[in-house]
């Protein structure tokens, strides 16, 4: 007994010395239902603190692995999830056989019987899409609505990679067919989307120049008027920061608007010494910097529908980044001279982006749009530096500017031998201009394209598709080149 009762005094300390450990491991394993595997299951690794380390997603055999992953603890979580399922979560030690994992899903009972009680299919797969029925039942009240994409099959979605497909390619959020972010979608509820459209392989419309996935967010057309706002404040206590993330949105019968304002504010400390020998003679660095980062950023997206069949769209952003950072150490060379130094640095980033849209429909399947887009761009560095009796100014710069116009028309649901099929048409134009200082890199691009696009249904469970995209850019140096 005494010893059971010494033994039970140590753990703690034997696990809080393995809490601090990092180490790196490889897990692979199965995801199934019954005698099912499931492809496109998400699995994802937990830290005790229940946030995110990593995920992947499934085979077509239903296996996953996760290659040489670091976890600061001797245990972990792993969440395995599918659509129509209950997600399961399961928790490991590192000094386990992580070879074998078995993940046997069952399927959500009430989510199946809602299905079934409203006869409609909650996942529709079709040819150029996979479409999503969004259930805000699924959800508790106040959750994000990022939350969303994390319980869509292949996708993923945190702060630091963005929205991912597949869990490598990038994705691009649009919002009822127009270009938007995950900022704006942050000011949408999720009771107000209706579904989310999953496009892994955009179609000639996005031009060549995008070559991620596309998730159309879908939003219900028929909801009552409201004005509601949300805030989020955050205060970091290592670095020294806090932030703040107000936004509002307004709907009546034919104006609906989202706006949000962002602001982070953090001071970071860097403190280095560098000792280097050679022979007799020493090289010393010791260095303070304490640059503080203040990021900005604000939107506003609005549509107006103008009557029946026209409709306007506008969206606005903005992000600014600024850096102010000095720098002060002392420098004792192999002469054994001691030398004073000081640093002074400013940066600062601009981004402004504009899109204005009209749709206008032709009958109950026609429509034809008008885009037209503006972006631009600036960044500034500047650098003085003060050593001993000399001083060093150094300076550098860069901006673009992007106007572009754009017009689609879409002709959908006609038929050919009873079958469904829709077609597509379009064309845009984009002028670019860029400036760099210093250097003589200034150049201007011109790019035209042009696009058709088809799809139709052979049988009920046979659909083909084809997009064709031709595109010509004229690149053209002030003073150097000139290239077609």
């Amino acid at each position: 007994m005494n010893k059971l009762k010494f033994l039970l005094i140590f753990l703690p300390f034997i696990s809080f010395s393995q809490v601090s450990k990092l180490q790196t491991t490889s897990i692979t394993g199965i995801v199934f239902n019954n005698d099912q595997k499931l492809e496109s299951a998400v699995v994802e690794l937990l830290n005790n603190n229940n946030e995110r380390v990593t995920s992947t997603i499934t085979d077509a055999t239903g296996s996953f692995s996760i290659n040489r992953v670091n976890i600061l603890d001797s245990t972990f979580y792993l969440r395995a999830s599918y659509y129509g399922m209950i997600s399961q979560k399961s928790m490991f030690n590192t000094s386990a056989n992580l070879s074998k994992i078995e993940f046997n899903l069952k399927e959500d009972v009430q989510l199946i019987n809602e299905v079934r009680i409203s006869s409609d299919q909650s996942v529709q797969n079709l040819v150029t899409k996979t479409i999503f029925d969004v259930n805000r039942y699924d959800y508790s009240r106040n959750t994000p609505s990022t939350e969303i994409l994390n319980n869509l099959p292949s996708v993923t979605f945190d702060k630091v990679n963005g929205v991912l497909i597949d869990n490598r390619q990038s994705a691009q959020i649009f919002i009822d067919g127009m270009e938007s972010s995950i900022l704006f979608l942050n000011t949408l509820e999720i009771k107000d989307i209706d579904k989310i459209e999953l496009i892994k392989t955009p179609s000639a419309k996005y031009g060549s120049e995008f070559s991620g996935g596309i998730l159309n967010v879908i939003t219900k057309q028929n909801g009552d008027s409201f004005l509601k706002g949300n805030i989020n404040v955050g205060i970091g206590l290592v670095r020294e920061s806090y932030s703040l993330f107000p936004s509002l949105s307004f709907k009546n019968k034919k104006l609906t608007v989202r706006s949000y304002l962002g602001l982070i504010d953090n001071i970071q400390e860097v403190q280095y010494s560098l000792i280097r020998k050679t022979n007799n003679n020493i090289y010393r660095l010791d260095s303070y910097k304490e640059p503080d980062i203040v990021q900005q950023s604000g939107g506003v997206d609005a549509k107006y529908d103008v009557d029946e069949g026209n409709s306007v769209f506008f969206n606005l952003s903005y992000s600014v980044i600024s850096e102010d950072a000095v720098q002060n150490g002392n420098i004792i060379n192999e002469s054994s001279e001691e030398i004073s130094f000081k640093n002074i640095e400013n940066s600062d980033f601009q981004r402004y982006n504009t899109n204005l849209s009209y749709l206008k429909k032709i009958n109950e399947h026609d429509e034809l749009i008008f885009k037209t887009k503006g972006f631009w761009y600036r960044r500034n560095n500047d650098f003085i530096l003060n050593r001993g009796n000399s001083t060093v100014l150094n300076n550098t710069s860069s901006a673009m500017n992007e106007y572009s116009g754009e017009i689609n028309y879409d002709l959908k649901s006609r038929t050919l031998f009873k079958n469904p099929i829709s077609y597509g048409v379009g064309g845009k134009f984009i002028y670019r201009n860029s400036f760099s200082s210093p250097g003589n890199f200034d150049f201007i691009q011109k790019l035209s394209s042009v696009f058709i696009e088809s799809s139709y249904d052979i049988t009920s469970k046979l659909s083909t598709y084809i997009s064709l995209y031709a595109e010509r850019t004229q690149n053209e140096n002030v003073t150097q080149f000139e290239n077609n």
